[in-house]
């Protein structure tokens, strides 16, 4: 008889960690909240709600941090960090422009997710986003690596490689509701960890 699989859950966090590694290198600031797996059905609304803040120059962050703040020269913000078979991270990236205090940049970070929490998010960029994760999908289905890529790691994940074609249908499904929803519930400090990468002189 075959034992059943162990799986161990991270306990939950009940505050904000923080830490920073020193070194030589371009400050980064990285902000990770815990998410949850692909199995979970909040998992299509996190992964459309990093797309609208931070994937291309017409998304939230981009257009407050980069363009007209001149706070970054870099965000980025997206589900699934590591890994989605578990639970995962909904992260968040910064890279400071020159002169810009990490604690800034941090902050407008912040004020920028609570205005997406209060129902700033429109229905266009709910589609914009939705066309670009739909697209990402189908593009990787294009050749046979990739349909062999995607049905195994999906049957490893979910036990079903013919969940590739049903996420399309979930990420149809989500409403502006569920994106106000999810960053209410998840994007939150008693569970969300902060990193940063400074100068051993700063």
């Amino acid at each position: 008889k075959v034992a059943p699989p162990v799986t161990t859950v991270e306990p939950t966090q009940r505050g904000e960690r923080r830490f920073t590694i020193e070194g030589n290198s371009q400050p980064i600031m990285l902000i990770g909240y815990h998410g949850v797996s692909d199995t979970h059905e909040d998992f299509e609304a996190l992964s459309l709600l990093g797309n609208i803040i931070s994937s291309g120059r017409t998304s939230v962050l981009y257009q407050k941090l980069v363009e007209e703040e001149k706070l970054a020269l870099q965000v980025a913000a997206f589900n699934g960090f590591p890994g989605t078979r578990f639970g995962s991270l909904f992260l968040t990236l910064a890279v400071p422009n020159q002169g810009v205090e990490l604690d800034t940049l941090e902050q407008r970070i912040y004020d920028e997710i609570e205005i997406v929490k209060n129902g700033s998010i429109t229905q266009e960029e709910l589609d914009r986003a939705r066309t670009n994760i739909r697209a990402g999908i189908i593009r990787g289905l294009a050749n046979n690596t990739g349909l062999a890529l995607n049905f195994a790691s999906t049957y490893m994940t979910k036990g079903d490689w013919r969940d590739v074609f049903l996420q399309l249908e979930r990420y149809n499904d989500v409403t502006l509701d569920d994106l106000q929803r999810v960053a209410n519930k998840y994007l939150i400090k008693q569970t969300r960890t902060v990193g940063a990468t400074v100068k051993a002189d700063s």
